[in-house]
């Protein structure tokens, strides 16, 4: 079994498209739930990166917890987050994210947390950062020589504050500013998370959110 120390988080990046396990091998992983939610993907590529992300976090949950992938169970809240049920009697925290041919999934023992992960494409698209972000997020962006970066670096910080959060897209992203700190801490709805953004691959931008202030963070690469 993995082990997982109350003051660490462990990335584990899944390379969506090296792959090597046949995806029908991994569709037999999925719930009767989630088999469904593949099925109802119209695209074959998003029914692939779908399974593919499903089985992998399954299959890594299972070296914490000791018990096959198949057996694992999952609730939701209202905003669509999964945690395991509590009949598995697991204090494991995690959160995923994909995008691209990249999937991360993070996860910490006791500590609520969110992850994003984000393809940076050039140009990047204003009309969300106009929409979405505050007016000091707005004008950061506009003294930043690379702007593309700088959005994606506030995106995904806000992304991973809401899905740690818990609330989603039920949150205004206009109610939080962030900044480009590599490292910063917020405080929104009375809970202070800290923000870090680290590099797990040079054409994508993550940010990590959690009550952990100086957590140590384990990056781990394609699980078997």
């Amino acid at each position: 079994m993995m082990l997982l120390n109350q003051n660490a988080i462990h990335l584990w990046i899944i390379e969506l498209d090296l792959t090597q396990e046949p995806v029908s091998e991994q569709f037999i992983l999925l719930s009767t739930d989630e088999k469904a939610r593949a099925e109802r993907l119209k695209l074959a590529v998003h029914q692939e990166k779908f399974i593919r992300t499903r089985a992998s976090l399954r299959l890594i949950l299972s070296k914490y917890l000791g018990i096959p992938p198949h057996f694992l169970a999952f609730d939701y809240n209202p905003a669509g987050k999964p945690t395991l049920k509590k009949t598995l009697h697991s204090s494991l925290h995690f959160n995923l994210s994909h995008s691209g041919g990249l999937a991360v999934i993070a996860i910490a023992q006791d500590s609520p947390l969110g992850i994003d992960l984000e393809l940076m494409k050039t140009p990047y698209p204003e009309s969300i950062a106009s929409r979405f972000f505050t007016p000091s997020e707005q004008a950061l962006l506009a003294v930043q020589t690379d702007r593309a970066r700088a959005f994606y670096q506030v995106w995904s910080k806000k992304e991973a504050l809401i899905k740690a959060n818990g609330q989603g897209l039920a949150i205004s992203l206009r109610q939080f500013s962030v900044t480009l700190a590599s490292h910063e801490a917020i405080t929104f709805h009375n809970v202070t998370w800290q923000l870090f953004t680290p590099s797990l691959h040079p054409d994508y931008q993550t940010a990590l959110a959690t009550i952990l202030v100086t957590p140590e963070i384990v990056v781990y690469r394609n699980p078997p």
